[in-house]
């Protein structure tokens, strides 16, 4: 579409919210329960090989205008592990997909930025802690 894309790996994301961004950001939001199925999107959106048929997410990612947001704990997910299981999972995606940036929401950090050891400019953290 040529739209930014944003990715929600959020089995329960704020709806109200989301069709807002999307109406009045002329963002495409496409929303994920798990880790696996947002790589899983991503895989059969993404084939270096077959750039023609991919050229939607080839221009966007290209551009730089994905991003990707992330509730921190999900049972489906890892629990209180899902965040990470995000962040690996894009380091490991091919070509410039792994430098999407990530957003994780969470109510308390805890151990969190332990967990994700390599904080930079593309892993971001909004806690509701003051």
């Amino acid at each position: 579409t040529g739209a930014p894309l944003l990715l929600v790996v959020d089995p329960h994301p704020d709806e109200v919210l989301l069709e807002w961004v999307q109406r009045n950001g002329n963002v495409e939001v496409r929303r994920f329960v798990s880790t696996a199925d947002v790589v899983a999107w991503i895989s059969q959106h993404w084939d270096d090989e077959n750039y023609e048929k991919h050229k939607p997410l080839h221009d966007v990612v290209q551009r730089g205008a994905v991003r990707l947001v992330t509730n921190r704990t999900r049972a489906v997910d890892g629990g209180r592990n899902a965040a990470k299981s995000v962040i690996d999972a894009v380091k490991n995606l091919p070509g410039p997909l792994n430098g999407i940036p990530v957003l994780v929401f969470c109510g308390a950090l805890g151990n969190l930025l332990e967990q994700i050891q390599e904080r930079n400019e593309r892993i971001l953290v909004s806690t509701s802690e003051d």
